[in-house]
């Protein structure tokens, strides 16, 4: 066991220190990529679509930014592709009522199941789309700018463009620490990864939300799939990039998104984009010996999960170390300090800093110290993706779980109740990290290992916090679901 101990903590530890040398690259190499050129061509007809889901709660506002796009209305064809039950499709179908009355030309198409869930709900929308050739896709929480099209659309003037993907903001990232934690990790990719891939010519990453995808590029690759995957979005992306086509990205800012304020809702996704982002791995694998003629460009492609790689490998490492200290493993004070020191200030928590300071002039002081509190959620994302990682080897694959909104508790298989008890793990997992950081760092504290005390405490620290909060939210959403039943059945005559 003390023998295997340390190859484990370097094959871990390597990978980890590799994607905090990425992240170091990055800020030297990204460059600004160059604005699509001005189009004079006749503007053509657009489908927009919108995927539901029990999400009457914030389709309004998506609408009413869609009806304030810079475009010709005989050019749009709005379509809501909902597969929500019938309380929220009533209540979708008379928002939309609502805006097709004001002149916006608006239709909900239901396809009478949830089969394949939001790629299915995308397939029926290809089939409908017809005869527009371009498709822009918004989440129900989305709000485009007002030139939105007028900035995306130019990029098709290359007959080789698949998709443009908009860059976002986020109008309530100083709400908290959790909010905060998810701009601040969008606008990292957008202000160095994405200007890097476009520099080196690789196709841009596709986000699901302020797009625009060229409709016979998914019919052309079969559609978008959704077995194996939990997420459609990274899947095409990938695939279209792969047959040769090129995704833009335009990086002006040209839609809002609202990141999630809900810590279970916030577990949800991330532990649904775990599955997705080791599928997505697994399946680039397949694409390696087509792909070396680029090695550069192959070397940045290759390591783009990085990000998402360093979510897990955070809480493996401190396993790793713990593991080395309570079994008593000589020391190795090399090991021991590189890590504390990459925690304590790591080339990813700069870059974040940076790519806050160059969006946000006025307030990225305000924005870091938020920053600073988001720890717990930072951990809550760690175990999330573990679980998600563990739902991925499951044979019986998972449903597409989508995140909650507004405030709504989540469902699973059409029942809340599965979903607040799938909630139950996370906080018992986030306790148990916690326990055994700390058993190691008593241990490390007592054997004079002062190298591995400072991840060993910090890491425990914040999932101790994070099983709290996790647990707190459970508590209460348990509660108020409780209430909600009493108040229902005390109407009932």
């Amino acid at each position: 066991m003390t023998d295997v101990i340390p190859i484990v903590t370097g094959i871990v530890g390597g990978l980890f220190v590799l994607c905090q040398v990425r992240f170091a690259l990055l800020m030297v190499v990204s460059r600004r990529p160059p604005r699509a050129p001005a189009s004079r061509l006749e503007p053509p007809l657009v489908a927009v679509q919108i995927a539901t889901y029990r999400e009457a709660a914030t389709i309004a506002s998506l609408l009413d930014a869609i009806g304030r796009l810079d475009w010709p209305r005989d050019k749009l064809l709005v379509q809501i592709l909902d597969d929500s039950p019938p309380a929220d499709a009533a209540r979708i179908d008379a928002i939309a009522a609502d805006h097709a009355g004001r002149g916006l030309p608006v239709r909900c198409h239901r396809r009478g199941s949830r089969e394949g869930f939001k790629a299915g709900a995308l397939n029926h929308g290809l089939d409908i789309a017809s005869p527009a050739d371009y498709i822009a896709y918004f989440d129900a929480d989305c709000r485009p700018d007002p030139q939105f099209l007028r900035r995306t659309i130019p990029h098709f003037a290359d007959p080789d463009m698949a998709a443009v993907q908009a860059r976002w903001q986020f109008p309530n990232a100083r709400t908290s620490p959790l909010t905060m934690l998810q701009a601040a990790a969008f606008e990292c990719l957008f202000a160095y990864d994405l200007p890097l891939r476009a520099t080196l010519g690789l196709p841009a990453y596709y986000f699901g939300s302020a797009a625009v995808w060229r409709r016979s590029v998914p019919l052309a690759l079969g559609g978008w799939r959704f077995k194996p995957f939990t997420a459609e979005d990274v899947d095409m992306g990938l695939r279209a990039g792969n047959a040769g086509w090129k995704i833009a990205y335009e990086p002006d800012v040209l839609a809002d998104d609202d990141a999630v304020e809900d810590i279970l809702a916030f577990r949800t996704q991330q532990r649904r984009w775990a599955q997705a982002v080791l599928q997505a791995g697994v399946s680039a694998v397949r694409t390696l010996p087509q792909s070396w003629r680029r090695p550069w460009a192959t070397l940045v492609d290759w390591t783009s999960f990085a990000p998402h790689a360093l979510i897990p490998l955070t809480p493996l490492v401190t396993l790793c170390l713990a593991a080395w200290v309570l079994c008593g493993v000589p020391p190795a004070p090399g090991v021991f300090w590189t890590f504390s020191a990459l925690m304590a200030i790591s080339p990813a928590t700069l870059a974040i800093v940076l790519a806050q300071r160059s969006f946000h002039r006025d307030d990225w002081r305000v924005r870091v110290r938020l920053l600073v509190r988001a720890g717990p959620y930072l951990a809550a994302a760690m175990s999330s993706f573990l679980l998600g990682f563990v739902d991925f080897l499951r044979p019986d694959k998972l449903e597409f779980v989508a995140t909650p909104k507004a405030g709504q508790t989540g469902v699973i298989g059409g029942r809340k109740k599965t979903w607040l008890r799938a909630h139950i793990g996370p906080p018992v997992l986030d306790a148990s990290l916690a326990g055994v950081s700390a058993a190691a760092a008593v241990a490390a504290l007592h054997d004079g290992v002062p190298g591995a005390l400072l991840p060993l405490a910090l890491v425990g620290t914040q999932f101790l916090a994070s099983a709290l909060l996790t647990g707190a939210a459970l508590l209460k959403r348990v509660q108020m679901e409780a209430s909600d039943k009493l108040a229902a059945t005390r109407q009932v005559p």
